[in-house]
Order: C-alpha cells, then structure tokens, then sequence
C-alpha cells in the first residue's frame, strides 16, 4: 500500500523556491568548468561543492543528484581535460 502525502501551498513554493536554486547553482557551476581556466582537482571540486549544496536543499538526494548531474558534470570535466583511458568506451 502506498502512503501519499499531499502537500500545501507553502510547501510547494518552498520545494519550488529550492528547485529554482538548485537549477541556478547547476548551470552556473556547469558554465564556470566550461569557461573558466581550471586544473582538474578545481574541477572536481567545483562538482563535490555542488553536490553538497544540493544535498543541503534537498537532504537525503545525494543518490539524485549522482543518477541526474553528475554524469552531466563529468562529461563536461571529460571534454575539458584529457582523461587517460577517458575515451576506452568509445
């Protein structure tokens, strides 16, 4: 049996306020590793510290954000740094 719950007015803005951000924070993070002069650990930094910023507006989605944006991010981190053994699968 499933439980749904049905959530009000202000939750919905809140989740939806969370979302607009999160969205932000991404495309902003995405642009900066394809624009910015960066070495491969600021990288990856730039993904961990996005990853813990979504993680702080959506507690317990960390597994969420690995399934939807980081493939996203390190295909971005791929195509920017030569990655050994990075193109093997293709």
């Amino acid at each position: 049996m499933y439980h749904v719950r049905i959530m009000d007015r202000d939750e919905m803005a809140d989740e939806e306020m969370r979302m607009r951000r999160l969205r932000m924070l991404v495309d902003l993070n995405q642009a900066v590793l394809m624009q910015a002069n960066l070495t491969l650990p600021e990288a990856f930094e730039i993904m961990r510290c996005t990853k813990n910023a979504a993680v702080a507006l959506f507690p317990d989605k960390g597994d969420v954000f690995d399934l939807i944006y980081a493939p996203r991010f390190k295909r971005i981190i791929r195509e920017r740094f030569v990655i050994l053994g990075g193109l093997a699968g293709k």
